[in-house]
């Protein structure tokens, strides 16, 4: 059932997103494929072509094994941002068909839990069986540890 909702989900955002490159020349399932051409004339071209290329590229890290995880945690904020979108337009069906999308979406993250959960835990999971353990060493004793929000601060006033 996972597999099919992540090649589901890479299906849909794939073909959108290229739909939208191509101005409907490639067959999309969901979306407008003229939304590159309706928000240029308003400034948004680049934005529009940055969510086409997106929806196409998180659709590709779907369909693989390695990226699948990160294509699923990448779709959180688009299909979140999309369902917004269509509630605000008031379209009628397209909200109920968007929260599904999400629905599946955080079902596939719901099964990677554990991927996931290095992200916000101390500790890593161990590794699986037959695995070689990745864990990464701790911070030394003496290593500056305002070192990397210095820079993030540093980098802003440039």
């Amino acid at each position: 059932m996972t597999t099919g909702i992540r090649i589901f989900l890479g299906v849909i955002f794939f073909t959108a997103g290229m739909s939208k490159l191509t101005h409907g020349n490639y067959p999309g399932l969901i979306g407008p494929s003229w939304l590159i051409d309706r928000l240029a004339p308003h400034g948004l071209g680049f934005w529009a072509a940055f969510v086409a290329w997106s929806q196409t590229v998180i659709g590709l890290m779907l369909f693989s094994r390695r990226f699948a995880t990160l294509g699923a945690v990448m779709l959180v904020p688009m299909l979140a941002n999309i369902l917004v979108v269509t509630i605000s337009l008031e379209w009628r069906g397209t909200p109920y068909v968007n929260a599904v999308l999400l629905a599946m979406n955080l079902w596939l993250l719901y099964v990677d839990r554990e991927r996931l959960r290095a992200l916000v835990a101390d500790r890593v999971p161990p590794a699986a069986p037959g695995m070689t353990s990745t864990r990464v060493t701790p911070p030394r004793a003496g290593a500056p540890r305002c070192a990397a929000p210095a820079l993030c601060v540093g980098g802003v006033s440039v």
